[in-house]
């Protein structure tokens, strides 16, 4: 059996509990990027056995905990939930997208989860107008199974990936065609290749979200330096940075990869807080429906 440990082991001195909505934006500070996990795993139990992955969405939809949280997401939401075909995406969606709702409603004047879709630049990543926010507020998603992540600041914009490594990944393949020669070689000549690439691939992911560009930036073309900095063929940037953020190691030598990125220079990165959010005990409310 494959048990997932929670980030919040790993950040027992740092994880606090979830805000409330008194203290609404009170808990993000003007200087820090916070991470909010979850795991499917802790909230669907059932997922815990290997021979999981086989079930059906139509049998989760009779376990309470689905049906309480997906009656929370938007009309929009719902529908793309049931256009999943295997459980397993199904909810790591449902995590993932009550998870950004529920958070940002925090942060927010106006109750965003009530939204029926969040507004999107052109290219595709979701923003909140200013209007709905009283001071501004930056955020991404991401997730692999069962990990779903959510960075919030209110710094700059901000970019965010996970990655729960794979048991056969191709990455040699992946790096040839992602990656400048100078980080090929750092990788191939790693102890662990195959770890170093997906520590390479996170940082370079969650800095191309940060720009808003995401996969379409060609990662071939720059490449992360010690410091965090980026390097945009060839010439180093100061508006952008990202880190590496520890995590946990899964049993058979399975390793979760994370990385946040920001558009700000590498000497002004703001401090990293990883929190561990439980969606199971979340008060979802809906007490209006807001339109933009």
């Amino acid at each position: 059996m494959l048990r997932m440990p929670t980030l919040a082991t790993v950040y027992a001195d740092t994880v606090r509990p979830a805000p409330t909505r008194q203290c609404m934006g009170a808990t993000l500070r003007d200087d820090e990027i916070q991470i909010w996990s979850t795991s499917v795993l802790d909230l669907f139990p059932e997922f815990r056995s290997r021979k999981a992955k086989g079930l059906r969405l139509q049998d989760m939809k009779g376990i309470p905990t689905y049906s309480r949280l997906a009656k929370h997401l938007s009309k929009a939401e719902q529908r793309r939930l049931e256009d999943f075909k295997v459980a397993h995406a199904a909810l790591l969606y449902l995590a993932a997208h009550t998870m950004t709702r529920t958070v940002l409603d925090w942060y927010a004047v106006y109750p965003i989860r009530t939204l029926e879709e969040l507004p999107q630049w052109p290219s595709g990543k979701p923003y909140l107008p200013k209007e709905m926010t009283r001071k501004p507020l930056y955020f991404n998603l991401s997730h692999s199974w069962p990990l779903a992540v959510l960075a919030v600041t209110r710094v700059a914009e901000c970019g965010v990936d996970v990655e729960v490594a794979e048991e056969e990944l191709p990455w040699l393949d992946m790096c040839r065609h992602t990656m400048p020669p100078n980080e090929f070689q750092g990788v191939v000549n790693a102890p662990h290749p195959d770890r170093a690439f997906l520590k390479t691939w996170t940082l370079k992911e969650a800095v191309a979200k940060a720009v808003g560009l995401g996969l379409a930036w060609d990662f071939s073309s720059f490449s992360v330096q010690k410091n965090g900095a980026i390097a945009d063929n060839g010439v180093v940037r100061n508006d952008l940075c990202v880190l590496p953020v520890p995590c946990p190691e899964l049993q058979g030598s399975r390793k979760i990869f994370m990385a946040v990125g920001c558009k700000v220079a590498p000497n002004e990165m703001p401090a990293v807080r990883v929190h561990a959010f439980d969606i199971a005990q979340c008060p979802l409310k809906h007490n209006r429906q807001v339109t933009l």
